[in-house]
């Protein structure tokens, strides 16, 4: 049998009548989406990335006495009614009920329909969906770049609940804007970074790493940025504190003090380009000291100062700050060394007045330049024990210092060991500029090598001939030319010692 061409589009379409209502027999159950954003009487659904809650009239003549709950599912099907989850409903008054939902999964439409069961048999209305929120990210701008880091920040969905995330988030960051994903390092809100490299540039964004319905992973991103790190900076800055025999060197970089292996100053006294490798060399005319720094900005950058000591009277020295990185560069690792320009420092002269006056040091009393029985501060003057302490001739308002009076000379100033007008002895400096020498009284194979003097004694008359009285004790220092050790030590009552005064102010 053969058609002709209007025949077939004939039987076509009553074939397709046909279909159309076989269709409308196997009816499919019917979905009201719910706008999450509106409300929409009498059942409103307000979402968060994680969950939602699902409030209103489920049933116009509902009581407190109902069993009244919803059945929610992933997919839409008219098998809601058994295969979905289970979870009943809280009569919250005036015929409304709420049912909340935690643990879902973020960005994602979930399908509902509430029930009643009256004995036991249960009513079921139409299925509904509503769609959980997604989780966004966003990447700040950084903050706190230098040479060897940079801080990092990120800022979360307001509507994120940590208690019900159980992903993680962070920054990601590379070298290369094609493999942003090289490093990445967890955190909450900002991330300091302290291993990047000097002169480079680096691709940096936030992300949240979440699961999906499907238990797949899946990054949320927010928006890329780019930071070049500077150079390292070391900067030579100018002595401060400088004394007689002392100056504070100070210096400057821009890199935390903790990503340096080391960092100080080379102190020398000829003006010459001078490195660490000059430190020990023995082709040198001068001699190279490397000083570590001992005293650093309490905010762990910046500023960082070393106090040189065991420098000479009125002489002339060059310093320069530096500071040693060692990184690792395609598993090498390269040590490098940043320096400051050269900069100089002139040390005080050592000026003892002559006179027989009391020299204020900055202390609680005057101390005087000359001893008991001497005419110049060189002179040793005259020896006294305790027992003949009421024989010594002290000037109008003169007397012996008494143990605080000591220790505060001993603790607030500068003691040095010198030569002054052939003499040996301590030039003890205070930081007004003042200084009074004393000489050593104490021989030790022919040489003057300490001095012991005395101070007050409160119970001197009741101190037998083998007791022991505190003096002011001071001697050279085998291991530094130009130091002094000093103290408070004690002396039998009847040795012979020297004698210094102080003055009340």
């Amino acid at each position: 049998m053969t058609f002709d061409r209007f025949t077939i589009l004939f039987l076509l379409c009553v074939v397709g009548q046909v279909c159309v209502s076989c269709k409308k027999d196997n009816i499919e159950p019917t979905t009201k989406p719910i706008d999450t954003t509106t409300v929409e009487s009498p059942i409103t659904v307000s979402t968060t990335p994680y969950s939602a809650i699902i409030e209103g009239v489920f049933y116009d003549d509902a009581t407190e006495e109902d069993k009244v709950g919803i059945k929610f599912s992933l997919q839409n099907t008219k098998y809601i009614t058994t295969s979905g989850t289970d979870s009943s409903a809280v009569y919250v008054g005036n015929g409304r009920h709420r049912v909340e939902l935690r643990g879902l999964y973020t960005d994602t439409t979930y399908y509902f329909c509430t029930y009643r069961r009256v004995g036991n048999e249960t009513k079921h209305e139409s299925i509904m969906s509503f769609r959980t929120k997604s989780v966004s990210i966003e990447t700040l701008p950084a903050t706190d770049v230098y040479a060897y880091g940079a801080q990092f920040g990120l800022r979360l969905s307001e509507e994120l609940d940590k208690s019900q995330f159980h992903g993680t988030y962070g920054l990601l960051y590379s070298t290369r804007p094609r493999a942003i994903r090289e490093y990445s390092q967890t955190c909450d809100t900002t991330l300091f970074v302290h291993n990047l490299r000097s002169q480079t540039t680096y691709y940096y964004r936030a992300y949240v790493l979440i699961k999906t319905a499907n238990l797949q992973d899946r990054y949320v991103y927010g928006e890329c940025f780019e930071l070049t790190t500077p150079d390292v900076g070391v900067e030579t800055l100018p002595a401060e504190n400088v004394g007689i025999y002392d100056a504070d060197l100070v210096g400057q970089s821009n890199v935390y003090f903790d990503d340096f292996d080391d960092y100080g100053f080379l102190l020398f006294t000829r003006p010459r380009e001078v490195t660490i490798d000059s430190v020990g060399s023995t082709t040198t005319d001068q001699t190279i000291v490397r000083l570590s720094a001992d005293e650093t900005d309490e905010k762990g950058r910046g500023r960082f100062v070393t106090h040189a000591t065991g420098l000479s009277a009125k002489h002339s020295y060059f310093y320069r700050a530096f500071a040693v990185k060692t990184e690792v560069y395609s598993g090498r690792p390269t040590t490098s060394t940043y320096y400051g320009e050269i900069d100089t420092l002139s040390t005080n002269p050592l000026v003892i007045d002559e006179s027989s006056t009391a020299v204020d040091l900055g202390l609680s009393v005057l101390w005087n330049s000359v001893n008991v029985g001497a005419s110049l501060p060189q002179e040793i003057g005259d020896y006294y024990s305790f027992e003949e302490r009421k024989d010594i001739p002290f000037g109008t308002g003169e007397r012996l210092p008494t143990d605080e009076e000591v220790a505060e000379l001993v603790e607030k100033c500068t003691w040095h060991w010198v030569t002054y007008k052939k003499t040996a002895g301590v030039a003890i400096s205070s930081k007004n500029g003042n200084s009074i020498f004393v000489p050593a009284n104490m021989l030790y194979i022919g040489k003057y090598t300490s001095g012991v003097y005395m101070q007050e004694c409160d119970s001197l008359g009741t101190i037998g001939t083998d007791s022991t009285a505190r003096t002011i004790y001071f001697g050279s220092d085998m291991y530094n030319e130009h130091e002094a050790f000093k103290s408070q030590n004690e002396a039998f009552v009847t040795t012979k010692i020297g004698v210094g005064a102080v003055k009340d102010r």
